[in-house]
C-alpha cells in the first residue's frame, strides 16, 4: 500500500513538472529540438504512465526511445539493439531492476552501455549496490523532471554504442 502511495504522488509530481516543461504549442516544440536520433534510450519502467511520459519528452527532445515494460524484455531489447543509454527502474514485475543490471553488466555485448537507475526507493543501501553494479547515477523518480532525465542522456552519452561495442570487443 505504502509503494503504490509513493508512485501514485512520483506520477503526479512529474505530470506537474512536465506541464511546466511542456511546449506551447508545436513551434515550440521545433525549436527545443536537437538533432539527437543517433542516440537511442531504453527505458525499463513498468508503469505505464511514467514510461510514456519519459518517453514523450526524450522523443520530443529528438532521441529515439525504446519502451520495455519489465526486465526481460529490457534485456532482450538491450541485447537486441544495442541502446546508447538505459533507464532502469528498479521496482520491476519479475525480475528486480538489481537483477537487471547485475544482467546487463555481465554480458560483453550491453556491459558499457550507461545505466542510470530512476526509481521511488530512496533507500542509501539500494543506492550503493546500483552504483558498485556499474550505475552512472542513481536518481529519485519524485526529485527528477523528464527535463533532467533527458540532461542526463546528453552528460552521459558521449560515446555511441557502435564505438563501445567494437571498444569492448577489441579490449
Amino acid at each position: 500500500m505504502r509503494r503504490l502511495l509513493i508512485v501514485k504522488h512520483s506520477i503526479a509530481c512529474l505530470r506537474r513538472r512536465v506541464a511546466l516543461v511542456r511546449p506551447t504549442h508545436s513551434g515550440d516544440l521545433d525549436m527545443h529540438r536537437s538533432n539527437h536520433a543517433d542516440i537511442s534510450v531504453l527505458v525499463i519502467e513498468d508503469e505505464g504512465d511514467i514510461a510514456e511520459m519519459y518517453r514523450g519528452r526524450l522523443v520530443a527532445d529528438g532521441y529515439s526511445v525504446m519502451v520495455a515494460n519489465n526486465g526481460e524484455d529490457g534485456i532482450r531489447l538491450a541485447d537486441e539493439k544495442l541502446p546508447d543509454f538505459i533507464y532502469l527502474d528498479l521496482g520491476l514485475r519479475g525480475l528486480h531492476g538489481l537483477q537487471v543490471l547485475d544482467h546487463l553488466r555481465s554480458s560483453p555485448k550491453t556491459a558499457t552501455i550507461p545505466v542510470i537507475i530512476v526509481t521511488n526507493y530512496d533507500d542509501p543501501e539500494l543506492r550503493r549496490r546500483g552504483l558498485s553494479l556499474g550505475a552512472v547515477e542513481f536518481l529519485i523518480k519524485a526529485d527528477t523532471t523528464p527535463a533532467q532525465l533527458c540532461m542526463t542522456v546528453r552528460r552521459t552519452t558521449s560515446i555511441p554504442a557502435a564505438v563501445r561495442r567494437t571498444t569492448a570487443v577489441t579490449a
